[in-house]
């Protein structure tokens, strides 16, 4: 005797783990190299600085966590925007990017853990995390005048004597060199044309 059953199967959708992570520079950084960028260290970070998008590949298109672990992973944050849903990688609000300032870090070392879900039974393992190392670009910044250094200078109308001499000094300016040079500028007059003229040295 034969008898005949119908069977129904269901299959149900699993949310695969995510297979790749890639980093997008924002307005603020360089791309050096794979998944190495540079920002300049005079960026205003008085405020969070978005540092990379974070671009997963995932062909279910599920949700995915994300988060920053290694050595520097304090100074970084990360944030979903809410209107695009892409995850960003950023720098935390006053972190010292100056490279004048005393024992400044010259480059930040992380890696980024992302997956769909971190249980390994329900889903495999997840990617490997992806390393990441964000350097600050030294800015060679313009000498500023020192607050004790004089701003106005006054000269008697016969300084320079029987005219021999085209060039009097007036006087000395001192300015501070963010990158550790200090400089004398010395201001002088040209008597003849009053034409101002000005000589800088080293201090």
């Amino acid at each position: 005797n034969e008898a005949n059953l119908a069977v129904t199967a269901f299959v149900t959708d699993v949310d695969d783990q995510p297979t790749a992570l890639d980093f997008v520079a924002s307005e603020f950084t360089s791309e050096i190299s794979d998944k190495k960028f540079s920002i300049r260290e005079d960026v205003d970070t008085t405020e969070a600085v978005r540092i990379a998008r974070l671009d997963i590949t995932d062909v279910d298109g599920g949700l995915n966590v994300v988060k920053v672990i290694g050595e520097d992973a304090a100074y970084f944050e990360i944030i979903q925007d809410a209107e695009t849903g892409a995850f960003w990688l950023q720098l935390k609000a006053n972190v010292n990017l100056d490279q004048d300032k005393q024992s400044p870090k010259q480059s930040f070392n992380i890696s980024i853990e992302y997956g769909s879900d971190f249980n390994v039974d329900a889903l495999g393992a997840p990617p490997a995390p992806e390393q990441f190392e964000l350097k600050v670009q030294a800015v060679n910044e313009a000498a500023q005048v020192a607050q004790e250094s004089p701003s106005v200078f006054y000269v008697d109308e016969m300084a320079d004597g029987d005219g021999s001499q085209p060039f009097v000094h007036v006087g000395s300016v001192r300015a501070i060199d963010p990158e550790g040079d200090g400089v004398s500028v010395l201001t002088a007059a040209h008597l003849s044309s009053l034409m101002a003229s000005y000589s800088v040295e080293a201090a």
